[in-house]
């Protein structure tokens, strides 16, 4: 269930929390497998949606690091 709470949270509110979701989606799942937890189709949803805040956070970080060469640049060119 806290899979995926948090990678629904991560998804549309806040992307760090999907970290969450891809942690305990991930540790749901290896219980689902084990036979100590009965509900996988949750932990495989927190999982997936933990994946793609994931992917989120890389892109924006990418764009930012991006971002702030191109400021770096005009910044050292003297423009602006």
């Amino acid at each position: 269930m806290i899979a995926l709470v948090s990678g629904i949270l991560g998804f549309f509110a806040c992307a760090p929390v999907g970290i969450a979701g891809f942690v305990y989606g991930r540790r749901a799942l290896a219980a689902c497998a084990a036979g100590t937890a009965s509900n996988p189709v949750m932990a495989r949803w927190g999982h997936r949606l933990g994946i793609v805040c994931l992917i989120f956070l890389g892109i924006a970080g990418v764009t930012a690091l991006f971002s702030l060469g191109f400021v770096m640049v005009l910044a050292l060119s003297g423009a602006a």
